[in-house]
């Protein structure tokens, strides 16, 4: 194989990653504190809920500090200068998660899920109130952080 083919297979491969198309969008957004994973227990089953669950693979999280609700707008902002179709909706009743459809055909499956949720203080803030601040970020802290998230979910919304 050669180094051309090579490397188109490496950027296609990219490409599809839904965490380096969150993050191309996250950075577009000039977002500066985030922290980016897969989705964790929580937001499968909210996935699971919407009978989402088999688009689990193009689905990325990103949690969003210092931050308040414009997140949002911010968010869609930047995805629309990628992607053609662009869909928000909110994941709880109290505004702290939306789940973002993002793709290039309407009539398609969407090529990432982004789940976003944000809090108003910075991560050192936020690892403080839902556990060690001293702890370096590994995914069994991301998921233990994503688990101090806010509980109240109103799935009633999708119905």
């Amino acid at each position: 194989m050669t180094i051309q083919e090579l490397a188109q297979r490496l950027k296609a491969q990219i490409q599809s990653d839904p965490l380096e198309a969150a993050r191309a969008i996250i950075q577009d957004a000039e977002i500066t504190e985030y922290s980016l994973y897969r989705p964790t227990s929580r937001w499968k089953a909210i996935l699971e809920q919407l009978n989402l669950g088999s688009l689990e693979p193009r689905t990325a999280c990103v949690t969003v500090y210092n931050s308040d609700a414009s997140v949002f707008e911010t968010v869609k902002r930047a995805a629309k200068k990628k992607y053609s179709v662009v869909l928000n909706f909110p994941a709880d009743d109290m505004g702290f998660r939306e789940i973002f459809l993002i793709g290039k055909d309407a009539k398609k499956d969407p090529d990432i899920i982004l789940l976003v949720n944000w809090y108003e203080v910075s991560r050192e803030e936020t690892k403080a109130a839902y556990g060690d601040a001293s702890e370096t970020n590994t995914a069994a802290d991301t998921e233990a952080e994503a688990e101090g998230e806010p509980e109240e979910i109103d799935l009633d919304l999708f119905e």
